[in-house]
């Protein structure tokens, strides 16, 4: 997510730098909106973000934290008959397998079993002490899994067995079987054993570790840069709905996170978003959008934007009467909805000072952006200079000529952008076993404001992201 707000800040730092400089283009050829007085008002955004979980990944963890329970259930003194009755414990041989199906993730687990016969005193002085048989089991668990309110994983194991080498005895020439004992301790032991399990599931995959690591990066406020300006962006989770854990791609599992949010980036340093807590996760089946919807103010105040103008090549226009005169030396104000330039011109007979009103503009037909020129004054302290390029003035043709070296189509630039952010979003990883991927599906801006000593810029992106969650 940082990624993705870094770039999508620093190519509207681009656009508005384009905005006041002496590109030429073709003028916004559909119907204009002007920069409104009227206050904006910012629709609450969607986020939707699938996370998958690779649950292939965590069979060397869960495998590592069986081994290290070493013997995880044994019962003792199980009667057979009235000479013989076993004790026995249980521990995992071989790896034991996990892959999801449906809403469950089925397990496999190779069992080893050591046995200890005990016989009554007669018989046990006949044959003597060292009677230890083994015996191996294939233990096959299905556990339905779901995420609860408080981001924890939810278990509910159901496990069955089958016997692939049974324990036998071989006493004066007769074999006793106990694969019937054998079967019948493991279904008592069964409540255990799914506890066991279930718990070793929930150790492994840590859905509440996870949450806390994607809901730490989506809400705290952090600082972009560029050589103009300093902004700051918070993107602000409020309710948060989940979907149900189901098995998607081949040994993953996915749940999709929806949640209203709040996305805003300025120019003036945030509050810091303390809340700690992770929003509760309320279940749900369905929701409406593919892509997460971002809509968001991009903001550029007078001295920001001044700073940007300043930085450029020196601008050129046509004065009727007049002839070609070089711009510098900007300085902007934003008052009473209108954007106040002042800006120095020369050229081989004179110099002088430009005084400009105007309002910013936008063509939503061809996301064409610029500046109607409400006002052109010359203060050049001479009189000659001044009534020509005053006259020109009134007649439209400084202001027409102005205009059009401010009109400029940023749909190349989002074209660009979109591939880049795809790029960014695609090699963002939030730790070691958290990565995001998608694609900006596209970005537009859908108005423009003037607020206090602010250019606003009401824009949206769509953007398909998800995230990816492997074994630590």
């Amino acid at each position: 997510m940082k990624g993705f707000s870094k770039l999508i800040l620093g190519f509207f730092a681009l656009v508005l730098i384009t905005f006041f400089v002496t590109r030429q283009c073709s003028g916004p050829n559909g119907k204009l909106s002007q920069g409104k007085q009227k206050q904006y008002e910012q629709d609450t955004s969607t986020l939707v973000l699938p996370v998958d979980i690779d649950i292939a990944s965590f069979e060397s963890m869960f495998n590592q934290q069986l081994d290290q329970k070493e013997w995880f259930y044994e019962q003792n003194n199980i009667k057979v008959n009235r000479n013989l009755s076993i004790s026995f414990r249980v521990k995992k041989e071989g790896a034991a397998q996990l892959y999801p199906q449906d809403n469950q993730i089925n397990l496999q687990i190779p069992l080893f079993i050591d046995i200890h016969p005990k016989l009554n005193s007669s018989l046990s002085l006949g044959l003597g002490r060292n009677m230890n048989l083994q015996a191996r089991v294939l233990l096959k668990s299905k556990a339905a899994v779901s995420i609860n309110e408080d981001w924890e994983l939810v278990t509910d194991a159901i496990t069955d067995y089958e016997v692939t080498e049974s324990p036998k005895l071989n006493i004066a020439g007769i074999n006793i079987n106990f694969d019937e004992q054998l079967v019948n301790s493991l279904e008592l032991g069964k409540k255990e054993i799914n506890e066991q399990i279930e718990s070793q599931i929930k150790a492994a995959i840590d859905t509440k570790a996870i949450a806390n690591e994607i809901f730490e990066q989506l809400k705290t406020p952090y600082p972009i840069e560029s050589d103009a300006f300093k902004a700051w962006a918070t993107i602000r989770p409020d309710t948060v709905v989940v979907t149900n854990l189901k098995a998607s791609a081949p040994g993953t599992m996915q749940t999709t996170i929806v949640a209203p949010v709040q996305v805003n980036i300025s120019t003036k340093k945030q509050e810091t978003f303390t809340n700690n807590k992770l929003p509760k996760a309320r279940p749900t089946t369905s929701f409406t959008n593919k892509n997460s919807q971002f809509l968001f103010p991009l903001q550029l105040d007078a001295q920001s934007l001044t700073t940007m103008l300043n930085q450029q090549e020196e601008q050129t226009i046509q004065i009727p009467q007049f002839g070609e005169v070089t711009l510098r030396n900007y300085k902007v104000n934003i008052e009473n909805n209108q954007l106040h330039f002042t800006t120095d011109f020369t050229n081989e007979q004179a110099k002088g000072k430009l005084e400009l009103t105007g309002k910013p503009t936008f063509d939503a037909s061809n996301q064409s952006i610029g500046v109607q020129i409400q006002s052109v004054k010359s203060k050049s302290n001479n009189a000659s200079i001044d009534r020509i390029i005053n006259t020109a003035a009134r007649s439209g043709a400084l202001r027409n000529a102005i205009q059009q070296r401010f009109a400029y189509s940023i749909k190349n630039d989002i074209a660009d952008i979109n591939y880049a952010i795809t790029q960014q979003l695609q090699s963002t990883n939030f730790n070691d076993f958290v990565q995001m991927k998608g694609y900006v599906d596209n970005i537009k801006i859908n108005d423009v404001f003037i607020t206090d000593n602010t250019i606003l810029l009401d824009t949206e992106a769509n953007v398909n992201t998800s995230v990816v969650v492997k074994a630590k």
